[in-house]
């Protein structure tokens, strides 16, 4: 019998996020989402927010069996991580999705509800905080600190020795150089190639990046 998941989110993520999960012993038996959203999963249930979910929820036999994830990716890491502990509280059980083909070193820390997704590496000594995602072909290497709800696109490659702060969205195959600090809530745009610390809520882009504004939080 496989374990029924719930999805936060009824986007593209949540496609992704379902392929990987065909591989492992989960079945994805319903979609939450706040918005009105055209069903890309025809077969499964959508549900109209939090008052849905719990809708729901209420006809289920057994809450505490079903797992859940949040398939909302880019700059939305402290949604996706509020919205992880929103669904604990309901009693569900946050899942840590591993595609079958990355690479994860044994000593690795990963905090609970991670996506690593298809092809990518999370390397020696990495730690991830809560609700990460390492997306398909990213690259974590050896020695890096994420915090809670950082995203690192498809194909960006993170080198050594970094530190990511909370929240901060590294886009489609950006380079952050070895040993530099990355504050929380920035967005390094796709391509970008990081040569320097950036400060919290910073818009970096270009090779070699440069700050195009300091966002508000």
């Amino acid at each position: 019998m496989k374990q029924p998941v719930v999805f936060w989110g009824g986007t593209g993520q949540s496609k992704v996020l379902r392929e990987a999960i065909s591989h492992e012993n989960y079945i994805l038996v319903a979609i939450v989402d706040n918005q009105e959203i055209k069903n890309q999963h025809n077969e499964i249930v959508l549900l109209k927010g939090q008052k849905g979910l719990l809708k729901w929820l209420e006809v289920q036999p057994n809450v505490s069996n079903i797992g859940c994830a949040v398939a909302i990716g880019g700059h939305r890491g402290r949604e996706r991580v509020a919205l992880l502990e929103t669904m604990k509280s309901l009693g569900l059980t946050l899942l840590t999705i591993t595609h079958p083909s990355a690479f994860v070193s044994c000593n690795a820390i990963i905090e609970e509800g991670c996506q690593i997704l298809a092809n990518s590496s999370v390397c020696v000594d990495v730690k991830l905080g809560t609700g990460c995602i390492i997306n398909t072909s990213a690259s974590v290497d050896h020695d890096c600190v994420l915090g809670n709800g950082v995203h690192i696109g498809p194909g960006a490659n993170l080198a050594g020795e970094i530190t990511v702060g909370d929240g901060s969205f590294v886009g489609a195959g950006a380079t952050v150089l070895p040993g530099l600090n990355i504050g929380a809530d920035v967005i390094i745009g796709a391509g970008a190639v990081v040569v320097r610390d950036v400060e919290a809520g910073a818009l970096m882009v270009g090779n070699p990046a440069k700050k195009l504004i300091k966002r508000s939080n």
